[in-house]
């Protein structure tokens, strides 16, 4: 089994109570990342909350920010790398850990596996824990927005063909808007809904 298939083996086993918890070491251990972080973008797009604190960076002016937008490694100079998390274009996040030395080319491409693995991890993980969505949540949502953004295909969306991202504003009190998408063979459904009336009224049931 190769280095990728035992980390993502066991990203799977991570129990989802102390997923987040455990997350950093994992990193550490397989793709041998010093101070390993991991960051998730938040509900309005803004910033990158790191999971496990309370410490946020903002995503314009930032070397994390510059990784995320970009959807491309960062390197500093004192070898602290930062790494998109995507999955099929749309980026949660950012890795960001030390080296012991200037990355070549081959160490790139081998961190952004471990960061896709991740990305696909974490993807998974949202599913059947809510310490993902309360980490990237800057305040709370009405209950209109928590039932939009649960409804949404997620906020990008990459291929051969096109690259596509949406967004729901405002982030945490979104009324009855709301996009989808479907992707079919040498088809591309959109859909963009306006419900009408104020908060639970205008949000699907």
């Amino acid at each position: 089994m190769s280095s990728i298939a035992h980390f993502a083996a066991a990203l799977r086993a991570l129990p989802l109570h102390s997923f987040v918890d455990e997350l950093p070491a994992l990193v550490r251990e397989h793709a041998r990342l010093g101070d390993a972080r991991v960051r998730l973008v938040d509900y309005p797009g803004t910033h990158l909350a790191e999971l496990g604190t309370d410490d946020a960076v903002p995503i314009t002016g930032s070397l994390p920010g510059a990784a995320y937008r970009e959807r491309q490694p960062v390197v500093e100079a004192d070898h602290t790398v930062h790494l998109p998390l995507l999955t099929r274009g749309e980026c949660h996040g950012v890795l960001t850990g030390r080296l012991d030395h200037d990355p070549d080319q081959a160490r790139l491409r081998a961190l952004g596996e471990v960061a896709d693995a991740l990305a696909d991890a974490l993807r998974v993980a949202e599913i059947g824990t809510d310490q993902l969505s309360r980490a990237r949540r800057g305040k709370r949502l009405t209950v209109a927005a928590e039932m939009q953004w649960e409804l949404l295909p997620g906020r990008g969306l990459a291929c051969a063909e096109f690259t596509m991202a949406g967004q729901l504003e405002p982030a945490h009190a979104v009324r009855g808007d709301n996009f989808d998408w479907s992707l079919d063979p040498g088809q591309l459904t959109l859909a963009v809904t306006n419900g009408m009336g104020e908060g639970l009224d205008a949000a699907p049931c």
